[in-house]
Order: structure tokens, then sequence, then C-alpha cells
């Protein structure tokens, strides 16, 4: 977690980041990509639940702040429409706003 923060992504917690995405060299595309990432290591890890082997699966919404004129609530709020857009759109996708 602290690692995540240290580099300016904000989990849907609620925790507030000093850093700028723009400082670390953060984009779309490679939050995008991590967030692929992540969901397909979801997608791969089955377990067992009894007798029964389970796949779960994940949605990701985020954001990126801008820098300059946006809170750490407008992003949140911004990381989550784009999660229920993930949702809505049919589960176990990536969205950033």
């Amino acid at each position: 977690m602290k690692r995540a923060l240290d580099r300016g992504v904000v989990p849907h917690m609620g925790i507030p980041s000093e850093s700028k995405s723009s400082q670390v060299g953060i984009t779309r595309e490679s939050l995008k990509s991590t967030a692929e990432r992540l969901r397909q290591a979801i997608v791969a890890a089955p377990f067992e639940l009894g007798s029964e082997t389970r796949i779960i699966s994940g949605s990701f919404g985020a954001a990126l702040s801008n820098g300059i004129s946006e809170t750490v609530q407008d992003v949140v709020a911004a990381a989550d429409r784009a999660l229920y857009a993930a949702k809505d759109g049919g589960r176990n996708r990536v969205v950033v706003a």
C-alpha cells in the first residue's frame, strides 16, 4: 500500500496522496495497463472452495488528477464513476476516467 501511495496511486479507500501523477510519470495508459495486469492476475488465480474450483474477477475504476485544480474528492469521485462504468459495462473490466 505504501509503495502505491508513494507512486501517487490513491486506492478507493479514500486515502489521499500528496504526489501528483505527472511528477511520477503515471499516464492514463500506464494506469490502465497496471489495472489490467491486476485484473488478469485475479482471473488467473482460481481457488478451491470445498470440492469446487472457483474463479473470481474484478472490475477496476481509476482516475488521475490533473495536479492543478482538482481536489482529492474530485479524483475519488471520478474513480468511483469509472468503477461503476466498468461494472455496468459487463464487469471484469478496467475503466479509466
